[in-house]
């Protein structure tokens, strides 16, 4: 199955969502329109400001509550996926605050978020799907931007047939600087209530180009095979260390475009709203069966060390499939694709 989905004219609002095929998608519009006279899909919620409300206000004050830990001590800083995926008592307690927020305001709603806390299915049809450190390294370490990322998506909150109603992404760029950016379907995109917009063009030698590093090394080894080809033909490359802060610079043209494997739902599902939202273009692939966190598919290990023609390289390489992110305009994507 494959979506498309058309950038608007810079004067149209886009219908966005973040649905990917098992296949290779590309995001596509629920049938949202704010024109009463167009017919709406009964299966759209029709609440979607209101949903956009709820994520911003969650995103912030769980901001705040991280920027607070952060100056009185942020504690145990614990390993998932490897020595490098770093998670630490904040992220939990992160999480736990976002879902007492969002589900106390709409107590039928599902929820999924990256640090495991609960993941509840819900009655309403509505899945909250939540990062609630986004660059948590940054967060340790001080050395780049750090998100918190909440979107509304469909029931039953799988990424390969989801659809992205809301989001909501609360920057943090350092002890002072704060953004927010958020999105609904059909109402367009800001950050801190200004209207935002991808940069336009396709000529990769002006492009500078967003991307982050993967955390299995096999992954990283085709990222790094991928920039071998890219960097000699564009303007310069930017890694920042959080996926939510990436696509929002695309969404506000800071830069041209985000390219990313081995990424998991939560990493994109408000991010690709946003681009969507402001004119962009967001492709990607989730492989059906494919494990999200990548400890095990068909009971081999996938963490580092995989041996050519192994079952464990096969799984690396289905992982890295799933979880690949190409956003920016239509042109620039289109001219990047052959190098990702």
């Amino acid at each position: 199955m494959t979506a498309t989905s058309t950038p608007a004219p810079a004067d149209a609002i886009v219908p966005a969502d973040a649905v990917f095929s098992a296949d290779a998608a590309v995001l596509a519009g629920p049938a949202v329109s704010t024109d009463p006279a167009v017919p709406t899909d009964p299966a759209v919620p029709t609440d979607l400001a209101d949903l956009r409300a709820l994520a911003e206000s969650a995103a912030l004050r769980v901001r705040e509550h991280i920027l607070e830990r952060r100056r009185t001590g942020i504690g145990a800083v614990d390993t998932k996926s490897s020595a490098i995926d770093v998670v630490t008592e904040v992220d939990r307690e992160a999480e736990h605050l976002l879902r007492e927020i969002l589900l106390t305001a709409r107590p039928e709603d599902g929820f999924l978020g990256e640090e495991g806390t609960a993941h509840i299915a819900g009655t309403s049809g509505i899945v909250w799907v939540v990062d609630p450190i986004d660059g948590t390294t940054n967060f340790v370490t001080g050395a780049g931007p750090f998100a918190v990322s909440v979107a509304a998506v469909s029931a039953p909150g799988d990424p390969a047939s989801w659809t992205a109603y809301a989001g909501a992404i609360a920057l943090s760029l350092g002890d002072a600087a704060t953004t927010l950016f958020s999105a609904h379907a059909g109402g367009g995109a800001t950050a801190d209530g200004r209207a935002v917009r991808v940069l336009d063009g396709a000529d990769l030698s002006a492009a500078i180009i967003a991307t982050g590093l993967a955390y299995d090394p096999t992954i990283r080894r085709r990222q790094a095979a991928s920039l071998e080809a890219l960097t000699p033909l564009v303007r310069d490359l930017r890694i920042g260390g959080s996926a939510a802060a990436d696509l929002c610079a695309v969404a506000a043209g800071h830069v041209s475009a985000y390219v990313e494997r081995g990424l998991a739902p939560w990493d994109w599902a408000a991010g690709a709203l946003i681009v969507t939202e402001a004119g962009g273009l967001v492709e990607g692939s989730v492989v059906e069966g494919a494990t999200v966190e990548g400890s095990a598919v068909e009971g081999a290990t996938v963490e580092g060390s995989a041996v050519e023609g192994s079952a464990v390289e096969d799984a690396v390489n289905r992982r890295a499939d799933a979880g690949l992110l190409i956003a920016g305009s239509a042109g620039i994507v289109a001219a990047l694709r052959p190098y990702v």
